[in-house]
């Protein structure tokens, strides 16, 4: 399966591939991480949203069912829920 997104979250949720953007909500973009930028999320409100699109839809779910998405996540506290 090829790449149908990538973003590197270097200033914003700019998808590098096809154009699919992100909105941010909430989300404070720093310099650093992996691969040169990242998205701090510091409320349980801040998120990342990105639109439907029919291509990555049947990219993802169509003839292959199956798909591979890969984040590198760096927790600053932790809270025990239960």
């Amino acid at each position: 399966m090829p790449l149908v997104a990538h973003y590197p979250l270097i200033h914003d949720a700019r998808d590098m591939i096809g154009g699919n953007h992100g909105t941010a909500t909430g989300v404070v973009f720093e310099s650093g991480g992996p691969i040169g930028g990242y998205a701090k999320f510091t409320l349980d409100s801040n998120k990342i949203l990105i639109p439907h699109d029919e291509y990555i839809s049947r990219k993802i779910f169509g003839k292959a069912n199956s798909a591979s998405i890969s984040v590198w996540v760096y927790p600053t506290s932790y809270e025990d829920y239960g």
